[in-house]
């Protein structure tokens, strides 16, 4: 899927404020809990258990970085996503 046909990109606060240049770059799901990256990063498997859903964001807006995540205002942010379940 192209990303201008897309939804990956669709962040917002609080579900309310859309906000620009926040980009995904991976996601996934924590399979081994003893060599996952999710811990390398600080979390342990208690936060971060196995099964859990993972993202990574790039974030560009320097605002939404100053203003709400490196104030500590905000701790994250939302983006909606669309699920189709199959039947296997």
């Amino acid at each position: 899927v192209s990303q201008s046909r897309s939804k990956q990109n669709n962040v917002d606060l609080q579900h309310q404020l859309n906000v620009n240049d926040v980009y995904l770059i991976e996601s996934w799901i924590v399979e081994d809990e003893n060599n996952d990256k999710i811990y390398a990063l600080g979390y342990t498997k208690e936060q971060v258990p196995q099964g859990t859903w993972c993202v990574s964001f790039k974030i560009k807006n320097q605002d939404l970085w100053n203003e709400y995540l490196e104030s500590g205002l905000l701790k994250g942010f939302s983006t909606p996503f669309i699920v189709t379940v199959f039947s296997t």
